[in-house]
């Protein structure tokens, strides 16, 4: 009973909103479109709804709603972004690694040292907010992209090895290592053939 409880009380936002969206053409005139999610908001939220844990208060409607506007700012996929995170932590807010990487991107404390600034992150405790750690893990993300020329396989190896590892491994013509990428791009499949399969459906 108590995990229909928090399935019930997990999706019950989703569902409604899911349901208004799917009203608005009949009202429009009626109503402000603006109080609605978008289109690209609700596929997000379609996405990753079964990848959220009951276990966290973390709503999928909501988090959907900051993934695609940070990406829209920082001009990134969010199937990307949301592939990351799946990777990292399994879209835990509160993951905290061995190593010391904390939240949904699964940042290291040195990264606010870096780039916390940038987008008012200051202090390590912030990393458990979904939105800071995604305005930073995005922010970061982006940086690694463009120091790299948008060579996925070297941006994304960068994210979790750490930039100065892929610069040695480059400069000294050694292989990058792969396996992280994989699961990344993996993820990313599985996400846009998940996507495409409801677009097909609707």
């Amino acid at each position: 009973m108590e995990v229909l409880k928090k399935y019930f009380s997990k999706y019950i936002g989703l569902i409604l909103s899911l349901s208004s969206f799917i009203l608005l053409p009949h009202c429009a005139s009626n109503l402000n479109s603006a109080h609605f999610p978008s289109t690209e908001v609700i596929q997000i939220a379609h996405l990753i709804q079964d990848e959220v844990p009951l276990s966290t208060s973390l709503d999928s409607l909501e988090i959907a709603h900051e993934i695609v506007a940070i990406s829209k700012q920082y001009e990134m996929d969010p199937i990307l972004i949301i592939s990351v995170i799946k990777v990292e932590s399994q879209f835990r807010p509160y993951a905290h690694s061995s190593a010391g990487a904390r939240g949904l991107m699964q940042i290291m404390p040195c990264v606010i040292k870096d780039y916390g600034k940038e987008t008012a992150v200051t202090h390590v405790s912030e990393l458990f907010y979904p939105q800071k750690n995604l305005r930073l893990g995005v922010h970061y993300l982006t940086y690694l992209m463009e120091k790299y020329s948008h060579h996925w396989d070297r941006a994304i190896a960068a994210y979790n090895w750490g930039p100065a590892s892929i610069d040695q491994k480059l400069q000294n013509k050694i292989p990058l290592p792969k396996v992280y990428y994989k699961k990344v791009m993996d993820s990313y499949r599985y996400f846009q053939e998940k996507l495409t399969s409801s677009e097909n459906l609707s």
